[in-house]
């Protein structure tokens, strides 16, 4: 008796939590820096690694590396109390960077996908305005649109394939109920990487990594 009570509990709190989930749309743009960096993975036999960039990476991307544009939609669910809240997302966009190497510009350009989870903290809730912060992670898949562009005497082997993790952290403000504003900062955590005897799958010997400053905009239903 006691086990049903508490399966019946459990299920009003998260049937509770999904009716109180609310559908999102949005966009977001930002400047982004990226560099690449070794990620120690062995080409001449299969292989599977994941690796971390350190963060004199993220100091040279923004110092010497590529300088370009992101931009990309979200759909997903949020559920924000009176302080704390919870959000799903899934999103899609395009990357732009480039380079001048060797007395040539070099431009990267890459279709994204990815899927998040952020957790958010308020600091002002009036029911109908809120300020706080907010702070999640994303897996991102990266399609990369012109590697057939770079040779290897000048960079190692890449796949067009990338895939990696993200940390994403920021300011946001809900207005009027509906439109929460934000700004925010994406810096890399991990990626991964695959190759057999002969290329790269995923990933490669050397994987991107990108910091991303920007600015989105989000409607609540």
């Amino acid at each position: 008796m006691k086990k049903t009570l508490l399966s019946l509990a459990v299920a009003s709190l998260v049937c509770a939590s999904m009716a109180e989930a609310r559908l999102f749309v949005g966009v977001e743009g930002g400047y982004t820096a990226q560099k690449s960096y070794d990620t120690g993975l062995n080409n001449r036999a299969s292989t599977f690694l994941f690796s971390m960039p350190s963060t004199s990476v993220i100091s040279d991307a923004l110092d010497k590396g590529s300088k370009g544009y992101s931009l990309g939609v979200t759909l997903g669910t949020e559920d924000v109390g009176s302080i704390f809240g919870t959000r799903w997302y899934l999103g899609a966009g395009y990357t732009s960077v480039s380079k001048d190497f060797a007395g040539k510009s070099w431009s990267r350009e890459y279709i994204d996908a990815s899927v998040g989870f952020d957790l958010i903290l308020n600091f002002f809730n009036n029911g109908s305005s809120s300020f706080g912060i907010f702070g999640g992670v994303s897996a991102d898949y990266h399609y990369w649109l012109n590697s057939s562009d770079y040779k290897e005497e000048y960079f190692a082997t890449f796949s067009k394939h990338i895939f990696d993790f993200s940390g994403k952290a920021g300011i946001t403000t809900m207005l009027a109920k509906h439109n929460r504003l934000e700004v925010f900062a994406k810096l890399p955590i991990a990626s991964m990487s695959i190759t057999d005897s002969k290329e790269a799958i995923l990933g490669g010997n050397h994987s991107p990594a990108n910091v991303t400053f920007g600015a989105s905009y989000k409607f609540i239903f």
